[in-house]
């Protein structure tokens, strides 16, 4: 008589817990999602934190270049954040791991001027957040 009420709901709990895995996997962000949020996360630094920090080249750089700078190459940007971030799939949630140098990219600039970073970020139910920001 008790089992019967306690295997209907186990039942329901276990369809639960696989309704809710099913769901997460379902949501769970691509690359090409974490690539423009990365993009986002990635000019708002610059603008904000990069470009006041460029000191004027012979009146060449200005801030207000530099950002015109970031924005007109979005998809460059875009495409480095993608050749630079693995990323571990675990269905339900995914680990993205990106290492930015723009130095490498950018030969130019002088060592050290622009410092190379870390990024851990878990995407999981269609948002992202980053855990890791490492300066390197």
């Amino acid at each position: 008589m008790f089992m019967k009420p306690l295997r209907i709901a186990l039942s329901l709990g276990a369809l639960a817990i696989a309704g809710a895995g099913v769901t997460m996997a379902m949501t769970n962000p691509s690359p090409e999602e974490y690539e423009t949020y990365a993009l986002e996360q990635l000019s708002t630094y610059l603008r904000e934190e990069g470009c006041p920090q460029i000191p004027e080249l012979f009146g060449l750089m200005s801030q207000d270049r530099c950002v015109a700078l970031i924005e007109s190459n979005q998809g460059e940007l875009q495409k480095i954040v993608a050749e630079n971030t693995i990323r571990q799939n675990f269905v339900v949630f995914s680990i993205y791991r990106t290492e930015l140098s723009l130095n490498r990219y950018l030969p130019f600039l002088p060592r050290g001027l622009v410092p190379a970073y870390e990024f851990e970020t878990v995407g999981a139910a269609t948002t992202f957040y980053t855990y890791s920001a490492k300066e390197q």
